[in-house]
């Protein structure tokens, strides 16, 4: 009789404690995720934003208030960002001789039903694109730019050493003329 109480009495603490965690479980609401790895955008070997800048603008009002107002209108842009959104830096290596390290963000969306928990996330990226589109653009047209502007310097160069040519020259300028054509060209 003596050797069957602490038997007992192990037998309902596991039940109590199996009790507990199944009712905290039912009354606990469930939380869904969805998770999204995109790729900073870059131009040449440059990214238009690096990892950190591109992490707050994520975390941004410009990225997230209509977001945040349209799905959780009692709660706060902060309020949102502690705790429904998870942004982090991923990096990835591409080619051992080429040392260049790839940015991905990884976005990570919690929410009330996995479809809304989905949706977020594609808003979240879509707001995120829709706002880096606009410094992409403008540098990509910088650069364009700048292009054109290089080749129109080159077609001048180019113009003046042929009408050098054409003149009457002594053997030192002819010389010059031949290495600068041959720089322009491999320039």
């Amino acid at each position: 009789p003596h050797g069957t109480w602490p038997l007992f009495h192990s037998a309902g603490i596991t039940l109590v404690i199996v009790l507990l965690v199944l009712i905290v479980s039912l009354v606990m609401p469930k939380t869904y995720e969805s998770e999204s790895v995109i790729q900073l955008a870059k131009i040449g070997e440059q990214e238009v934003y690096s990892g950190a800048e591109a992490l707050n603008i994520i975390k941004s009002s410009i990225v997230l208030q209509d977001i945040v107002k349209e799905n959780y209108p009692d709660k706060s842009l902060k309020g949102f960002v502690e705790n429904n959104l998870d942004v982090s830096v991923v990096s990835e290596r591409t080619l051992p001789n080429k040392p260049e390290a790839i940015s991905y963000i990884s976005i990570n969306i919690k929410a009330e039903k996995a479809d809304k928990a989905k949706k977020l996330n594609e808003a979240v990226i879509q707001s995120f694109f829709a706002y880096v589109n606009i410094n992409y653009n403008s540098k990509l047209n910088l650069l364009n730019q700048q292009l054109i502007d290089t080749s129109q310097a080159m077609q001048d160069i180019e113009s003046q050493i042929s009408s050098l040519q054409n003149s009457q020259l002594n053997d030192e300028s002819m010389s010059k003329i031949i290495l600068l054509r041959t720089l322009l060209y491999d320039y």
